[in-house]
C-alpha cells in the first residue's frame, strides 16, 4: 500500500520554531491533577514519530499520582529536589524483543526518544509542561526499575518525562544552547 504525500500541515516554521522555543524542562509543577484525556492525545501524536521499519519498539507508563510518580522517578537519580512534587509521569520504554542483530541494539532508544520528543512537544500544545529525566545505564537501577514496573527481560527504561503544570514561581535552570 503507497501513501500520498502533499497533506500539508497548517502550521508555519515559525509557529513550529515559536513551539520549539517555548518548551522547556520544567522541574517545579503546580499540585493539580493531570487531565488524562491530553496525556492520551499527546500519546498519539507521539505515536505518529518515525521508526525503523514501523516496529515502534517503545511503549510508555503512565503514574498519574504524585506518591506513585516520586516512587518512580526517584529511581533515575538526578531527582533530587524536585521528585516529591512531579504531579505525573510517563516511563518510555524499550521494546528489545524484535531486534536479533547486534546492528539494531540501538533503534529502540532512537525510535523512544523520537517519539518522547514529539510527546513532549504535544503536551505542550495541550497545556502541560514536561521535563525529560534521564534514565542512568546503571544495571542496579535497571533491575529496580524492572521489579517495581513488572518489566519482562526484554524491555528496558529508556527515559522518564516529568509532566504538569508550571508553577509560575518556579525556576527553570537557565543555560545558553550551542548555535
Amino acid at each position: 500500500m503507497l501513501f500520498r504525500f502533499g497533506i500539508r500541515a497548517s502550521i508555519t516554521y515559525d509557529d513550529f520554531l515559536r513551539l520549539c522555543q517555548q518548551r522547556r524542562s520544567v522541574r517545579w509543577f503546580l499540585p493539580v491533577p493531570i487531565e488524562r484525556e491530553k496525556v492520551e492525545r499527546a500519546i498519539a501524536a507521539a505515536s505518529q514519530a518515525p521508526s525503523a521499519c514501523n516496529r515502534q519498539p517503545y511503549f510508555f507508563r503512565y503514574f498519574d499520582t504524585p506518591a506513585r510518580a516520586a516512587a518512580v522517578a526517584t529511581l533515575a537519580m538526578g531527582t533530587a529536589g524536585y521528585a516529591t512534587q512531579i504531579p505525573a509521569l510517563i516511563v518510555v520504554l524499550g521494546d528489545f524483543s524484535a531486534f536479533d542483530h547486534e546492528r539494531d541494539r540501538h533503534l529502540p532508544y532512537i525510535d523512544g526518544s523520537l517519539a518522547a520528543m514529539q510527546l513532549m512537544l504535544a503536551l505542550e500544545t495541550l497545556g502541560l509542561s514536561s521535563c525529560a529525566i534521564n534514565w542512568p545505564d546503571v544495571e542496579a537501577r535497571e533491575r529496580i526499575m524492572a521489579s517495581k514496573l513488572n518489566l519482562p527481560k526484554y524491555v528496558r527504561p529508556l527515559m522518564l518525562i516529568a509532566v504538569g503544570y508550571a508553577d509560575p514561581n518556579g525556576g527553570i535552570p537557565y543555560s545558553d544552547r550551542k548555535s
